[in-house]
């Protein structure tokens, strides 16, 4: 299966295991039952995935999660954080030090 095939699948699929987790959490299901009820509708789709609080808004998101060096050095960011905060911070970065190479 070509990659841009896999992404789109799981991006058609991830509305309806968020919407399957919020549901979940709202009736008080712990991490472990939430996990498994996913795999169960989605097989295959909770590989490698997990519970993680994002160490830069506090969210607690289901997936894998994004690097979110520079801005920390542990833990997982979500996407919202990663595509506002962190990607941002990585391009001002690099623009500052070809400036610095530039001026050389």
């Amino acid at each position: 299966m070509a990659l841009a095939q896999a992404r789109a699948i799981y991006q058609q699929k991830l509305p309806l295991v968020n919407a399957l987790v919020f549901t979940l959490e709202q009736e008080g299901a712990d991490d472990e039952t939430i996990t498994n009820a996913i795999n169960e509708q989605f097989p295959g789709f909770a590989r490698g995935q997990t519970f993680y609080t994002c160490v830069l808004c506090d969210h607690r998101e289901f997936g894998f999660g994004n690097n979110p060096a520079p801005l920390r050095q542990q833990g997982r960011c979500c996407e919202e954080c990663n595509l506002e905060e962190v990607i941002p911070t990585r391009i001002s970065m690099v623009q500052a030090e070809a400036e610095l190479a530039a001026n050389e």
